[in-house]
């Protein structure tokens, strides 16, 4: 599996892990749900359960084990972007709906053409 080097601010390195295929659904799924509820949670007093336990996933899905303890609360916003990164998760969220565009006009094109032939 792809691993990278990521310097905490401790100045120490930690290996991020490239989620596999088989596992990209799921951390994909808690990477999203994770900022969201960061974003929704912003400002609070307390931390959300919900939010802990989806930054615990996707820490431990992303950071190897034996580098977690060398982590520092300030340098969770840094690894978020360098997973985001990693895993090319841009490109993945964009990729399926310039696809999709492609597809709807492909069919409208078609259905153009067929209009055209039986008018014809």
């Amino acid at each position: 599996m792809f691993e990278a080097p990521h310097t905490v601010q401790s100045g120490e390195t930690i290996s991020l892990r490239a989620w596999s295929y088989l596992e990209f659904s799921a951390n994909y799924a808690d990477y999203l749900n994770l900022l969201a509820a960061l974003r929704a949670g912003a400002g609070q007093a307390e931390p959300d359960p919900l939010q802990q336990s989806l930054l615990e996933r996707v820490m431990a899905a992303s950071v190897r084990a034996n580098d977690l303890d060398l982590i520092a609360v300030a340098d969770v916003p840094g690894i978020l972007e360098a997973v985001f990164d990693l895993n090319r998760i841009e490109e993945m969220a964009a990729k399926p709906l310039g696809l999709h565009s492609r597809v709807v006009l492909a069919m409208e094109s078609a259905q153009a053409k067929a209009r055209g032939t039986a008018a014809g």
